[in-house]
């Protein structure tokens, strides 16, 4: 019988973790980003605003269309508003134009 040598175990291990890592950035943050923006489409006010600003602020957002969109669409769902303070409507902008969102007026 033919054993495999430690350290190609240790590879296929490196390599398994790193591709689940891959699809969690992929795939899992920016669906995560999406549906954080529709529940703030059914809560729009100054308390789903914070706690949205919360939720993009602590994360970092993946380098994907999809979760740049998302971003964009929150802040002019945000904008349009009118329950929600100019205050947090402008710390919303800057959160996002911190965290690299472009395209934001």
């Amino acid at each position: 019988m033919h054993h495999l040598p430690i350290w190609w175990i240790l590879l296929l291990v490196v390599i398994i973790v790193l591709n689940c890592f891959r699809i969690y950035h992929q795939f899992v943050k920016p669906a995560k980003i999406q549906g954080a923006v529709k529940r703030l489409g059914g809560n729009l006010n100054d308390a789903g605003v914070r706690e949205f600003i919360q939720f993009i602020g602590s994360m970092k957002i993946p380098n994907q269309p999809k979760a740049w969109n998302a971003c964009r669409a929150s802040y002019e769902l945000v904008r349009s508003g009118k329950a929600v303070s100019e205050e947090l409507k402008e710390e919303l902008k800057r959160t996002l134009l911190s965290a690299g969102v472009s395209g934001i007026r």
